[in-house]
């Protein structure tokens, strides 16, 4: 084979060979195996996890939740997408905030195409701060909650979207899953909003942004779920998923 076909093929394929991906599932997370099946059909480039109705967690963490779901549980859910989909169908009630309005309106769509009536599902973008009056953030009123990566959203606040679960009371739910914008923020309203023994799930916790935030959760048990998620390119080690459940 010449060096130009070696070139692509390595160009191609190099994330997939990579050292570092090779000896996390040879070594580390050998459950991981069984998994490789579907993570390579998600390498397809039509593949999406909104059109397929998956989680965007690690395999790990979707077949855990698909033990423990049931129909007559109610969950709330930060962030849409794939998650959406597979929530309304191994649950009784969906209750889903989404901050981009772009991606509300392709969930929307993908609900009504699907038939799917168990869902409560609301957009709640963030406001810039700077527009915000003074008065806003005076006496008796929080400070601004802003997302954990600013640079994405800089001066922007995401209170309301964070405040959507307390329409709810407090143990209200089976089930929340973290995996929106301003997770911490969300992450600490969560933890009340599910009933005693129930779960909170945290995706991406290893990134260190979040690291702050999980530190307060110190109290609660935690179960981590590594491994392999649907996707092109394969996530390098620093990358690869991890989501928590706290039991509350």
């Amino acid at each position: 084979m010449n060096p130009r076909a070696v070139g692509t093929i390595a160009k191609v394929t190099g994330p997939l060979f990579h050292p570092i991906v090779l000896s996390y599932l040879l070594i580390h997370d050998v459950g991981s195996w069984r998994f490789v099946p579907a993570w390579f059909r998600s390498f397809r480039g039509t593949f999406s996890p909104l059109s397929a109705a998956i989680p965007w967690l690690p395999f790990k963490a979707t077949r855990w939740l698909e033990s423990y779901l049931r129909a007559d549980m109610k969950v709330f859910e930060y962030g849409s997408g794939g998650s959406t989909m597979f929530l309304t169908q191994h649950t009784g009630q969906v209750f889903t905030v989404e901050h981009d309005r772009v991606w509300y309106g392709l969930v929307v769509a993908a609900l009504l195409q699907r038939g799917i009536t168990n869902c409560r599902y609301v957009l709640s973008e963030p406001r810039n701060i700077e527009r915000l009056s003074s008065e806003i953030f005076g006496a008796g009123r929080e400070d601004p909650v802003q997302d954990e990566r600013q640079w994405e959203y800089p001066d922007m606040d995401f209170s309301d979207y964070v405040n959507t679960i307390n329409a709810y009371p407090d143990r209200s739910f089976d089930f929340v899953l973290v995996d929106g914008r301003a997770r911490g923020a969300c992450l600490r309203l969560a933890v009340r909003k599910v009933q005693l023994g129930r779960y909170v799930m945290l995706d991406n916790s290893n990134n260190v942004e979040f690291a702050e935030a999980l530190a307060t959760m110190n109290s609660y048990e935690r179960i981590d779920f590594y491994g392999i998620a649907p996707g092109w390119p394969p996530r390098t080690l620093d990358d690869v998923g991890l989501a928590s459940h706290l039991i509350a």
